[in-house]
């Protein structure tokens, strides 16, 4: 049977030439908050998501079909829109 493989962080120690793996916390524990914090980082790097995106609003009022709010809209490089929709 497959073991099950988790999502695990390495950090590159260049000194040692080795992987030293990054232990997880929780966004609380660093006193973050995903609303406040993780949609501002990612609006300002939207790059960072690997496309072309250009950020035209945050937290947009509810879409009526689904009655979920996305946490940032964006048009992608042929102008269509997307969005990251959460349960909030």
């Amino acid at each position: 049977m497959a073991q099950r493989i988790q999502d695990r962080l390495f950090q590159l120690d260049e000194g040692k030439n080795e992987l030293v793996r990054l232990n997880s916390v929780s966004y609380s524990e660093l006193e973050l908050y995903e609303n406040t914090n993780l949609h501002e980082w990612l609006a300002k790097e939207i790059k960072s998501l690997g496309e072309d995106l250009l950020v035209i609003q945050r937290e947009h009022t509810a879409v009526k079909e689904t009655q979920r709010r996305p946490d940032i809209v964006a048009l992608d490089g042929s102008g269509r829109v997307g969005g990251q929709v959460t349960n909030t």
